[in-house]
């Protein structure tokens, strides 16, 4: 993300359509993504699915392109030796029909969801801009499953959730402009709600024990 962020940024900056070291160094080590970490090379190709649509200009597909004939031989040979796990899976862990999966997301979500959606209107074009392709991100994780194990699928969704924190944030950033203390204090209680199933999460995470090495 930060590497496609770059990159962008450089090309606006005065003298920035032509190519400098920064904007070489994030095209190559982009490409290379997928031999150090897969989930960041998938969540990549999806922020920058975002940021195409709304820069289309020439110079961003001259940018992906080497990253991406460097990433496609990485990229084949993960999927040749996957083994066929990435899957079609609506509703990613719930099943059942569409309501019921909004109930899903409501109860493991809390206001949050509801609060970046509103939240959108008060982005400027630039922070829609960085933020669209981690509503794409959301989207796949609900229709496909990427790992093994379905509940992986939360390596993917974790990207989706910080950039509705981010929505939600500006939103709850111009409530509390408001000087009224009735309402800064449902703003607090919105806060609460927002973390609350977070932080359920985190405290079971706590309780497990994980052997990772022993005696033998």
């Amino acid at each position: 993300m930060l590497l496609v962020i770059l990159a962008v940024e450089e090309k606006k900056k005065p003298g920035g359509e032509k190519w400098n070291k920064k904007i070489v160094f994030a095209s190559l080590l982009l490409g290379l993504t997928p031999l150090f970490h897969a989930t960041s090379a998938v969540v990549g190709a999806f922020i920058c699915a975002g940021i195409l649509l709304f820069e289309r200009r020439e110079w961003l597909m001259q940018f992906l392109a080497p990253a991406g004939l460097m990433a496609l031989p990485q990229v084949s040979l993960m999927l040749s030796q996957a083994g066929g796990f990435i899957r079609f899976a609506p509703g990613w862990m719930f099943k059942g029909d569409f309501l019921g999966w909004l109930w899903f997301w409501v109860k493991n979500a809390g206001p949050l969801f509801a609060l970046a959606l509103v939240g959108m209107i008060f982005l400027d074009k630039r922070q829609r801009k960085y933020l669209a392709g981690f509503g794409i991100i959301f989207i796949a994780a609900n229709l496909l499953v990427f790992q093994p194990w379905a509940y992986d699928n939360t390596k993917f969704l974790v990207y989706a959730l910080f950039a509705a924190a981010i929505s939600a944030g500006i939103l709850l950033s111009k409530l509390w402009e408001n000087k009224n203390a009735f309402v800064k204090a449902v703003i607090a209680l919105i806060l609460v709600a927002s973390i609350f199933s977070g932080a359920l999460s985190v405290s079971r995470q706590l309780q497990n024990n994980y052997l990772l090495y022993s005696n033998e």
